[in-house]
């Protein structure tokens, strides 16, 4: 099993500034959006066009968020109180509602902290390490492309915000 490091960098300071105008930006309905305000740092892997993701078999992938501010700073999990403070939301881009099972040929879900929720969206949970731990199994058996997104607390401005990438699933032969 290959580890691979996947560091975003948000510059917090400056995304709640762009959005400092409108007081209704930073809630959970309508979250900042951090993607032109955020570096990745991943040097083991080759984002297909801008940040989208290939996802390669055998692998663990561990994800960090980290704020370039003193005072904004990105906490996925809150070791004081126990609270979640992030989640990764997934869907696969596929007209049907995407079953456990599904998700479970593409992610070792047995290495994966995670939930599914009954319209097929799967829900990824950050560990007490503060990142989040994604796995997949020796062979991907499906693939769809997917959708996700990452939202995130703020802690210091109590605001939320979310990047949203792409993760291109493909088969051996480059076909979907």
């Amino acid at each position: 099993m290959q580890k691979k490091y996947i560091k975003i960098l948000v510059d917090t300071d400056q995304l709640i500034d762009f959005f400092k105008g409108d007081a209704s930006w930073g809630t959970a309905d309508k979250p900042l959006i951090a993607d032109d305000f955020c570096t990745i740092d991943a040097p083991d892997i080759h984002w297909e066009g801008n940040k989208i993701l290939p996802l390669e078999p055998a692998t663990d992938y561990v994800v960090t968020l980290e704020s370039s501010s003193s005072t904004n700073k990105v906490m996925l999990y809150d070791a004081s109180t126990g609270g979640i403070n992030g989640q990764i939301f997934m869907d696969m881009i596929t007209p049907t509602i995407t079953k456990l099972k599904e998700w479970g040929k593409v992610f070792d879900l047995s290495r994966t902290n995670y939930e599914v929720t009954l319209d097929g969206h799967m829900i990824l949970k950050p560990t007490k390490d503060n990142v989040f731990n994604v796995a997949t199994p020796e062979k991907i058996n499906l693939h769809h492309n997917i959708f996700y997104k990452i939202l995130f607390r703020i802690s210091g401005a109590d605001k939320m915000a979310v990047i949203d990438p792409l993760i291109a699933n493909r088969s051996d032969d480059g076909k979907n």
